[in-house]
Formats: C-alpha cells, structure tokens, sequence
C-alpha cells in the first residue's frame, strides 16, 4: 500500500536532507509509519579511526586545547606519539604534567610544510628550518554543521559546548527553535559515531511523524 496522508494539503508529508546514517533512519521510521518521504542527498563524510596507525611514530598538530585529548586517545595505539606545539595553546601544568606521565614529548615551534616522498609522509618541517621525522601526521577538525539549508530556514549554527566545531543546537528529540524542522547526527553532536547517530535519526524520525500525526488531527477537525 502507498504512502498516505490525511492532509491533502501537502504535496510530501516529509523532506529528509542527507543520506547518512542519522538521515536513513530517520526515513525509515516515517516511511514505516506510512508517510511519503522525499530524501535528498549530496554525500557525508565518514569518521576514520586511528587503528590503522597503531605502532606508528604519531605527531599530534596542536591546534586547541582538544589536541592534548586527542594526543592522549592515540597513546593507547602507540608509544611514540608526541605533541608539535604548532599554533596550539601552551598546555598548563597539570596538562604538561599529564603529558610527560605518558611519555609524549611536546615539540615547540610552528609547522610550515610536510616532508613528503612518493605520497609518503616522512615529517614535517618547522618554521625554524628544522625536520622532525614522523610517520603519521594527526591533526583535530573543526566540526562545522552544513548549515546553507538550515541557515535559509532561519536555523541558528553556533559554536559547540565541546570546542569540536559548529553544530545546530536542539532539543532531545532533534527539534530546533524553529517549527517543522529537525536534525539529528553530526549537524547536531559533532561527536556522534555512526550508531549513535542512527538512534538519533531514529527518534527524530519518530518525533516528526507524531508532530504530523497532530497536524493531520488538526486538519481533519477544523479543515485547516
């Protein structure tokens, strides 16, 4: 059976913009609940891990105070991992204190190029001319929410509590400040892995077909 709608007022009950794993999800629930549902999809980028560098002598370019976590997070993959100061904050007492307990090394000065031989990462060289060896280079993103869209439908982008980037700020079920749209996944929580971006693709779906199961009550009693 098709899609229906008890409202013939809208021509699609629902527009889910991405093809992600949050935005499929989301689908999904309005599709299964018999709503006709229009997804749109330029592609979303994908979180790589830090396994396949396991072993691997690691510089961490320090560009806010989240490298410092992040340095830690790849100490447990290797031994050698060390901090390049780059343009980063200095790190404070306890987190140079931190720092040493786990024996990664804090390597001042700026980084102005990679050494790089037939597309193969040998190191980075300083702006005082020096070379530090290093097979992996990592380096912490700045998460900011593909909000053109949004921002068109008077969705506010702000700056994330975590520091990780710009996120569309909403409510525990996706909604946003503004009526009829919702967000779930990485547009929301920067952070979010896949799975956890699903269930909340999940709930928003859920939260939309209930907030349409109103609107359609509402159209049948007054018309309008």
């Amino acid at each position: 059976m098709p899609p229906t709608s008890s409202s013939p007022h809208r021509q699609v009950d629902v527009c889910v913009v991405g093809g992600g794993p949050a935005a499929l999800p989301a689908a999904l629930v309005l599709a299964r609940s018999r709503r006709s549902v229009l997804v749109s999809d330029a592609g979303e980028p994908r979180n790589p891990y830090g396994w396949e560098v396991r072993d691997r002598v690691i510089g961490v370019l320090a560009t806010s105070l989240l490298s410092l976590h992040q340095a830690g997070l790849f100490r447990q993959l290797s031994d050698r991992v060390s901090v390049l100061a780059h343009t980063g904050p200095t790190p404070d007492a306890d987190q140079a204190a931190t720092l040493a307990a786990r024996d990664i090394e804090v390597v001042e000065g700026e980084v102005v190029a990679l050494e790089v031989d037939d597309d193969v990462l040998g190191g980075v060289r300083l702006a005082d001319g020096r070379r530090v060896a290093r097979d992996v280079l990592a380096v912490a993103p700045r998460f900011v929410a593909r909000s053109g869209l949004l921002a068109a439908l008077g969705v506010d982008t702000v700056d994330h509590p975590s520091g990780a980037g710009a996120h569309v700020p909403a409510d525990a079920m996706g909604a946003t400040k503004i009526a009829g749209v919702w967000v779930a996944g990485n547009v929301t929580d920067p952070s979010a892995q896949v799975i956890t971006a699903a269930a909340q693709g999940n709930r928003a779906g859920a939260a939309v077909n209930a907030d349409l199961v109103a609107e359609d009550a509402a159209y049948a009693r007054d018309g309008a």
